[in-house]
């Protein structure tokens, strides 16, 4: 028997009971923590790809295609929403996963070093009517976490400038 190979219950109960050398069960993918679908998409093609289709899609032409990775289909289709809002000239300035210290790390009396406190919000762009500078964060299935919830109020009072905004996908 290989690591991983397949065999039948019966089989694998009489292995155990004979004392014999059990293989290790097949490795089970786990599903992404909030259930959504990771994805990607072609800069180079403008098509949608599978995870997996994206990692093997960046190194198969000459010169590599760039290839974008989203958390989700929604994250993904915002995307996709936002770059023909450039394209028609209402945004600009559009960003993907903008990086945000909102609280320095520090170290306290007693030395113990404390991390800093980072958010990376999905999309930055900037609204060219108003001049508005937006923070997009996308959350698939209408969740928001309790550190999200937080983090949003922490980068309001960092951020003044930036409207944040949730979007969410109601699956």
């Amino acid at each position: 028997m290989k690591h991983g190979e397949k065999i039948p219950v019966e089989t694998y109960r009489k292995m155990v009971a004979g004392g014999e050398d059990v293989p290790a069960p097949p490795a089970m993918k786990r599903p992404a923590k909030y259930r959504n679908t990771k994805c990607a998409t072609c800069t180079t093609c403008d098509i949608p790809l599978s995870r997996e289709g994206g990692k093997t899609h960046e190194t198969q032409f000459d010169p590599p295609h760039e290839v974008l990775f989203f958390d989700s289909l929604g994250e993904r289709a915002c995307w996709h929403r936002l770059l023909r809002l450039q394209s028609a000239g209402i945004i600009r300035s559009l960003q993907r996963q903008a990086k945000f210290i909102l609280q320095d790390g520090f170290t306290t009396p007693e030395g113990k070093k404390i991390r800093a406190i980072k958010m990376v919000i999905d999309f930055t762009y900037e609204n060219v009517a108003t001049g508005q500078k937006i923070a997009m964060d996308f959350k698939g299935g209408g969740r928001s976490t309790p550190d999200w919830k937080i983090k949003a109020k922490l980068f309001a009072k960092k951020f003044p400038e930036y409207i944040l905004v949730t979007s969410y996908d109601a699956g």
